[in-house]
């Protein structure tokens, strides 16, 4: 079998294609390799895997690059190659997850077009987004009822 394809048994002499997101870089292979975290196969048959622009990231046998890297996040709910790098006073931890305001910051998150922009907090109550766990801040639970703004970002006081 050539590159980009495998023969599922030692003796078979068909030849079956590789998946999108799979590759096979050598002949007479039993078998397609799974492209690495930041890599991707966008088509059937890929004798290699290309690499993520370094803005943007994908999970293992991935074909495309469909998330944001680490520093960067995805600033747009409903195309996934709109990418933009961290806000000033906070971080980001790539992937769906929106960037997560620094202690003594908050964000608007009443719609998700404020999602880049960071403010100062006129008061010390603000904790930025260290008080909860992640999923409020992936970009499909952003406006769910079990994520409150106030909850997220504020203290009492």
């Amino acid at each position: 079998c050539s590159a980009g394809t495998h023969a599922p048994t030692a003796t078979s002499s068909n030849c079956t294609t590789c998946p999108v997101g799979q590759f096979q870089g050598s002949t007479g292979q039993a078998d397609c390799s799974v492209c690495d975290p930041g890599k991707y196969a966008s088509v059937e048959g890929s004798s290699s895997c290309f690499s993520c622009a370094a803005s943007k990231s994908s999970a293992a046998g991935s074909s495309s690059c469909g998330v944001a890297a680490s520093d960067y996040f995805l600033s747009s709910l409903t195309r996934s190659a709109d990418v933009s790098g961290c806000p000033k006073n906070s971080y980001c931890k790539g992937g769906a997850i929106a960037p997560i305001p620094d202690p003594s910051y908050w964000v608007d998150r009443s719609s998700f077009d404020f999602i880049g922009e960071i403010f100062r907090c006129p008061r010390s109550t603000c904790s930025g987004g260290s008080k909860v766990n992640t999923t409020c801040w992936e970009r499909n639970h952003y406006n769910d009822s079990d994520c409150d703004a106030d909850m997220i970002l504020c203290e009492e006081g």
